[in-house]
């Protein structure tokens, strides 16, 4: 058995190129807020030093395109959209492509009350009414393309994959000391030591967030870092530590988000429906303790943060308020972006209007229906929620293509491994998919294309099994993309 604290083999960081350093730091730093430094108000989308990193990468890849001749251009290839790993969300993009033609002939796109007036002449144009419905789906391909599909061009090699983990094991562990550090310093003298993002000085009191931004956004990156560590772990033939289980959920509980714990009920969800095909006594069993386990510590959470009881106490009044038209609670005012789309799919499917139920109204248009409720110096607002933006926006059948384009790629690669891994690769993929519905993230984005890019570099001879008959499937030859 290797242990888990040495790979099989150990790759020098040397002969991982320059390009490929800095596509890595693009991707680890993205989930860490913290670093933003140019506000949407600014530039019309929000700046972090991991999108100037981005941006660099970019132009070195179309410079190395532009230059490739002879038998180098002949060597570059492109990842098929109908393969397994790409097919559902280039599904989901087409389906949003036509729900958001439908949406603008529908007038799902139509303003009602709001100022686009956002700061800077740049920020006003991309959040204008016109320009920002196709800055999403810019936005939307852009994301898939980036954190899903290119991390197997860069990460190519063991000595890639290897620098890929230390630098984001470096990263949460800075994120966690950091983290701690600023929970002390607010005890010892109710003052943050590290404000909510580098460029505003917004104090989140005793919440942990560490370099990971807001809280609801640490609650999500601590679930990618369990995702991202049972990985690792999994290359080098061992089981992902207790230890760290205990230290990132504690972490992900001391945000206190409200969103975090929602989460960890749409995993449950998640896990149900998944498990159903093959459910038998032992996975009855199983899921019965995972989910009695989840309950207790959504339950413990709750009553024991008197900002979750908040929530809870002005939940039951949402709904009258719509209805209504009266001012929310103002526990939940803050949060009305992330409830006004649903309400309005409900007033849909109460006049029989089933069409933007089942396709959605096109990205974006969930912004636009917010401005009927919020009229008072109201902009463009997208809800925080994913789970809220993808039915609103793609509707049912979308919201199954999204959920697929995640999961499915992970499936598709542990199909060959013993039932304990693979359930244990869909319990880590689920947890981290039921947080990014709860709160929208690059998280799972990320995660999809390391998983594709590692995988692809797994050589079946240097891992060493942690239950017999366990073993890495061959790499697809149609997945495998030279530069």
């Amino acid at each position: 058995m290797v242990s888990a604290d040495v790979s099989p083999v150990e790759p020098s960081a040397r002969r991982v190129p320059a390009l490929t350093k800095l596509f890595v730091w693009s991707i680890v730093l993205e989930p860490l807020i913290y670093f933003v430094v140019v506000t949407q108000s600014v530039s019309g989308i929000g700046g972090n030093i991991s999108r100037i990193a981005q941006a660099i990468v970019i132009a070195a890849m179309l410079c190395r395109v532009a230059l490739a001749t002879g038998r180098r251009a002949g060597r570059i290839r492109f990842v098929r959209l109908t393969s397994p790993l790409y097919s559902n969300y280039a599904a989901y993009f087409a389906l949003a492509v036509l729900a958001g033609i439908v949406g603008a002939f529908s007038g799902a796109y139509t303003i009602a009350g709001a100022s686009t007036d956002v700061g800077s002449a740049a920020a006003t144009f991309l959040n204008s009414a016109a320009v920002r419905p196709l800055l999403e789906y810019v936005i939307a391909a852009y994301y898939f393309i980036y954190f899903a599909i290119l991390p197997q061009y860069f990460i190519t090699t063991k000595a890639a994959a290897a620098y890929f983990f230390r630098v984001f094991r470096l990263m949460l562990v800075a994120c966690l000391v950091l983290g701690s550090l600023d929970l002390v310093v607010v005890l010892a003298t109710g003052n943050n030591l590290l404000s909510r993002e580098l460029y505003d000085n917004t104090s989140v009191g005793f919440r942990f967030h560490g370099i990971a931004g807001e809280p609801r956004d640490a609650f999500v990156y601590m679930f990618l870092a369990l995702a991202v560590l049972h990985l690792e772990a999994y290359t080098r033939g061992a089981e992902l530590r207790k230890r760290w289980v205990v230290i990132c959920v504690t972490a992900a509980l001391l945000t206190q988000s409200a969103s975090g714990l929602l989460g960890l009920l749409f995993f449950i969800g998640l896990y149900v429906v998944y498990s159903l095909p093959r459910m038998r006594p032992l996975r009855v069993v199983q899921l019965t303790l995972i989910s009695a386990a989840v309950g207790v510590i959504v339950y413990e959470a709750v009553v024991h943060s008197p900002r979750l009881m908040r929530y809870v106490d002005a939940a039951s009044g949402i709904w009258s308020a719509f209805e209504s038209g009266t001012p929310l609670p103002p526990a939940i005012a803050l949060q009305v972006t992330s409830f006004f789309p649903i309400f309005e799919l409900w007033v849909k499917l109460r006049h029989f209007d089933w069409l933007p139920v089942l396709i959605g109204s096109g990205l974006g248009s969930s912004s636009a229906a917010n401005t009927y409720y919020v009229t008072v110096g109201a902009q463009l607002a997208n809800p925080a929620s994913q789970i809220v933006r993808t039915a609103y926006e793609s509707g049912i059948i979308g919201m199954i293509f999204f959920l697929r384009a995640f999961t499915r790629p992970i499936t598709y690669l542990t199909r060959g491994l013993v039932p304990k891994r693979r359930n244990q690769f869909l319990i880590m993929t689920l947890a981290l998919v039921g947080c990014f519905l709860a709160h929208r993230s690059s998280a799972p984005f990320i995660y999809v294309g390391v998983v594709i890019a590692v995988f692809r570099t797994l050589d079946e001879r240097e891992i060493a099994p942690v239950a017999a008959g366990t073993y890495v499937p061959a790499p697809v030859p149609e997945l495998a993309p030279t530069a």
